[in-house]
């Protein structure tokens, strides 16, 4: 209905304002009026493209439902799930004043759980080391191969005639008016 009401104010030469929103996503979205029951479309350009079946949700937090292409069903608030906001209860002990020496100590244990340790790091230099030893003594070592020759040279003789062995098929049979004609041919 609201489509033939727009399309009479654009035949009448009404000036037709439209709304426009955006997406979480970027794109923009655009609708008479934001409400159940109106036709919402994507903006691209000039084009305007019905908004597909599905949920979105609008850079504003709100969620815009469409149950039918290109038609707002409901625009309702945004509930958080319990993934999204996790409550996590964290005690903090405040001294009284803090000094330079409490302050060394959190970024000391910062920056001790966030880096490897000093033995970690000594640790795998030397593990480094004996696998570079390893393969350069891996690189000096030759490969030898040994390979037999046969007793009999191989020669290659062109001029020999192949070992081919004649097979002949239904000798048995009786001969056809076809098998008499091209034997007298031959012959």
């Amino acid at each position: 209905m609201s489509n033939v009401i727009t399309e009479i104010k654009k035949l009448l030469g009404m000036e037709i304002k439209l709304e426009q929103m955006t997406l979480d996503n970027g794109t923009v979205i655009e609708a008479e009026i934001f409400e159940a029951g109106q036709a919402v479309f994507i903006v691209n350009g000039e084009d305007r493209v019905a908004l597909p079946v599905g949920e979105y949700t609008l850079d504003n937090g709100m969620i815009l439902v469409v149950a039918v292409e290109g038609e707002i069903a409901e625009i309702k608030e945004a509930t958080p799930t319990e993934e999204e906001t996790p409550e996590v209860e964290v005690e903090v002990e405040q001294a009284a004043e803090p000094t330079p020496a409490t302050a060394k100590k959190v970024i000391e244990s910062t920056v001790r759980e966030s880096h490897f340790s000093k033995e970690d790091v000594d640790a795998l230099k030397s593990e480094i080391e004996s696998l570079k030893t390893e393969l350069a003594s891996m690189k000096n070592v030759e490969v030898k191969e040994v390979v037999e020759l046969s007793a009999q040279p191989l020669t290659h003789n062109p001029d020999a005639k192949p070992n081919v062995e004649k097979v002949l098929f239904s000798q048995n049979r009786e001969m056809t008016t076809f098998d008499r004609v091209m034997n007298k041919i031959a012959n």
